[in-house]
């Protein structure tokens, strides 16, 4: 008896079974994929629901945040404006004064002419009739006029401590923008020449009395940063050390504008390593490398073109602990009987070298100068030989005589006439006036050495 095979109930040899299992896999694939594209949308938009609400939240409290920024700001001015006032009011209440009347009232329309006619009557008197009273208080700014107003006259006050006879940017002066003063010098017509944080009007140029006549922009490489050394004066061009690019600018003195560039960065001949400190006498420009620990010497001539050539003419120490050497310079400048006259940093002291770079002699080191801080930063010398420093760390300038004792301290913290917030540059025109860059307060105060110093 033969059986019969049995019926295969499955559809495999016809390929029903896998086309159908293919079609059902590839449906719920689709299934997944759209529930799963679903959910992603959904979390995403609720995500950025959530953005959106932190986003305004930040906004929100950014707001708060300023306009109590600006509150605080008004009532910070308002509050220094009265202690300003009520300051004033008690220096002059206290003070032993002297009064000069004048021909005619002093009245707002005829401020300019009155303060202009009663200037030069000022200084002859202060200098002359009154040499016993040091200086002038807050004479030619802005807070003149109050006094005449209140007043009716010009008001003299005994200098101790010593107060400056000029004080600017005022009202006169013709600076609209920010005045952040780095470094000065003054030339022989005793018109001054700063350096100016303010980005774009680096280099300021005032007349004797604080009027800005013209101002100039630093030379850039690819617009990036620059931070500025110190400036040195010749007869028609101005020379800036930049510290970060590790080269001198040469500028034209009349117009400010840019001429050419000097040096690249290196240790050799005619290289820089983060210049500072500037000085300018005998056609040979001095510059203070503190990287490089020494001071280059550079002789500048004229060829048949008259095209201005430097070449280099020797160097003034190097990294050494030897008493004479340099170790990071800050400041230079040339005495009236040619000697070279080097601050050290950080551990402040004051070199004197001859015109070949020998040393004659040191005030200071390890520790010794215990007046000043390591905040040392700029020098300079009165037209009788005294070494005048400024202090950034205490806010102050020292005078040092020949013999390197200090004989004056100028200043102190705060913003009063006569006070200083971070000082840095100085120097000495031909009159013996004294002009301090106030950094911190943005500004400049001239004293008179001949009546700050008996």
């Amino acid at each position: 008896m033969t059986s019969k095979p049995k019926l295969k109930r499955g559809f495999s040899q016809f390929g029903l079974a896998s086309n159908y299992h293919s079609e059902l896999t590839r449906r719920n694939f689709l299934k997944t994929l759209n529930m799963l594209r679903e959910d992603v949308n959904k979390k995403f938009g609720q995500l950025i629901l959530s953005l959106q609400y932190r986003r305004s939240q930040l906004l929100s409290r950014i707001e708060e945040i300023e306009k109590e920024f600006t509150e605080q700001t008004a009532k910070m001015l308002s509050l220094r404006q009265s202690l300003e006032l009520e300051l004033r009011e008690k220096m002059f209440s206290s003070l032993e004064l002297i009064s000069i009347s004048t021909e005619n009232e002093y009245t707002e329309e005829t401020r300019d002419l009155y303060m202009d006619k009663m200037k030069d009557q000022i200084l002859k008197l202060k200098l002359y009739d009154f040499p016993h009273y040091r200086d002038i208080r807050l004479i030619m700014d802005d807070s003149l006029p109050y006094h005449l107003y209140k007043t009716g006259r010009i008001l003299l006050g005994k200098s101790d401590p010593p107060q400056p006879f000029r004080v600017f940017p005022h009202q006169k002066s013709g600076m609209k923008t920010a005045f952040t003063p780095l470094h000065v010098k003054a030339d022989t017509n005793n018109h001054m020449y700063f350096l100016n944080k303010d980005n774009g009007r680096e280099l300021c140029h005032f007349d004797p009395d604080g009027e800005l006549l013209s101002t100039g922009a630093i030379q850039r490489e690819d617009e990036k940063e620059i931070e500025l050394g110190s400036l040195a004066l010749s007869n028609d061009l101005i020379y800036v050390s930049i510290s970060n690019l590790h080269q001198l600018q040469v500028y034209d003195k009349t117009s400010l504008y840019f001429i050419h560039s000097i040096g690249t960065r290196g240790m050799d001949k005619c290289e820089f390593s983060h210049p500072l400190g500037l000085a300018y006498s005998n056609k040979y420009i001095f510059i203070c490398e503190w990287s490089n620990n020494r001071v280059q010497v550079l002789g500048e001539t004229e060829d048949e073109l008259e095209m201005r050539t430097y070449k280099f003419a020797h160097f003034i120490g190097h990294s050494c602990e030897i008493p004479g050497r340099l170790r990071r310079p800050q400041s230079v400048e040339i005495s009236e009987d040619q000697r070279i006259v080097v601050l050290h940093h950080g551990n402040p002291c004051i070199n004197l070298y001859g015109w070949e770079g020998q040393l004659i002699s040191q005030v200071g080191g390890q520790n010794q100068l215990s007046e000043l801080s390591a905040g040392a930063w700029g020098i300079c010398q009165g037209i009788h030989g005294e070494l005048i420093v400024s202090d950034f760390i205490q806010n102050s300038v020292f005078v040092f005589d020949k013999q390197g004792c200090v004989c004056l301290k100028i200043g102190g913290e705060g913003y009063e006439y006569g006070k200083f917030c971070n000082p840095s540059g100085v120097c000495v025109n031909s009159e013996n006036t004294l002009v301090v860059c106030d950094t911190g307060n943005s500004r400049v105060q001239c004293f008179l050495l001949s009546t700050v110093i008996s």
